[in-house]
């Protein structure tokens, strides 16, 4: 490679870096954030699983847990295929510090032990489904009374 090659290049990579710094800096200047798609721990004060009209809150380990299984999540557009199991609860409920609002996540179904819900405030326009491979699932069943 000859210099003027090298600094065709350099030039490049240089423009490359000022569009994307010029992009997001447009974005702060106006004021928009992207939405949250994912739990801080430090910003979680507690979560709670609502079964038949109880809330039961889960411990901190459990609690962390449950955020480590939820910032994992994807979108999923539509249920096709797997095995559909009925969710037995009625909502996690996070609760978050700093006078943040709460975030309900309401159960759709369980799709190959893993579970599709909706969180209108990381997607309103489609379902996630999280990726424990069922650990999230056995977890939550462990956490309130079945009687």
């Amino acid at each position: 490679m000859n210099n003027r090659m090298v600094g065709y290049l350099t030039a490049l990579v240089i423009l490359g870096i000022i569009v994307l710094f010029a992009v997001n800096f447009n974005a702060i200047l106006k004021g928009q954030t992207a939405p949250q798609i994912y739990l801080k721990y430090n910003e979680v004060k507690g979560v709670g699983i609502k079964y038949k009209g109880k809330v039961y809150t889960l411990n901190f380990d459990q609690q962390n847990k449950v955020v480590d299984y939820l910032n994992l999540s994807i979108p999923i557009k539509n249920i096709t295929t797997g095995l559909r199991e009925p969710s037995d609860i009625e909502n996690i409920i996070i609760y978050q510090f700093d006078n943040k609002p709460d975030l309900t996540l309401t159960p759709v179904t369980y799709l190959n032990h893993q579970l599709v819900y909706s969180m209108p405030e990381w997607n309103s326009q489609e379902n996630l489904i999280e990726q424990s491979n069922g650990k999230l699932q056995k977890l939550i069943s462990e956490t309130y009374d079945k009687q």
